[in-house]
């Protein structure tokens, strides 16, 4: 029975790490489509129209709010954009305006692969996503 265990205990890390791969493969392709400049950036931040509302409106109030701290290493991107006269009245013109960010207009971020109803955070290591995880204040 504890090799029987086992073995699920490895098969189910296995399938994970391989979802895992997937899922970063998919990024970078999305990424290498958006022909960004991610030399010098180590996070990219990923924040849906639509989803978990408060989740959104929490990253996109940080932002607004933080942004002079982040705009050399951090790009933002919006996804889902379906008004882009409600974005701007929703998070402001200026932070728009600003060189690292973003609305992604072909809706790259949306497919099953890597969509999610949260705001997302990919870390960037020589222009490539070398991690993911949900969009937390605490960790930026």
């Amino acid at each position: 029975m504890k090799m029987k265990g086992r073995f699920l205990i490895l098969l189910c890390m296995c399938l994970l790490i391989s979802c895992q791969d997937q899922k970063e493969k998919e990024y970078n392709r999305i990424l290498e489509e958006l022909n960004l400049d991610l030399s010098n950036i180590s996070n990219i931040v990923i924040i849906p129209n639509e989803g978990c509302g408060g989740c959104i409106t929490d990253a996109t109030i940080f932002f607004q709010e933080n942004f002079l701290s982040f705009r050399d290493s951090t790009v933002i991107i919006f996804t889902g954009v379906r008004d882009l006269k409600q974005l701007q009245l929703t998070v402001g013109s200026k932070l728009l305006d600003e060189k690292n960010v973003f609305i992604d207009s072909k809706n790259l971020f949306l497919n099953d692969k890597v969509s999610s109803i949260y705001p997302q955070r990919l870390n960037i290591k020589n222009s490539n996503t070398s991690a993911y995880s949900l969009f937390e204040r605490s960790n930026f």
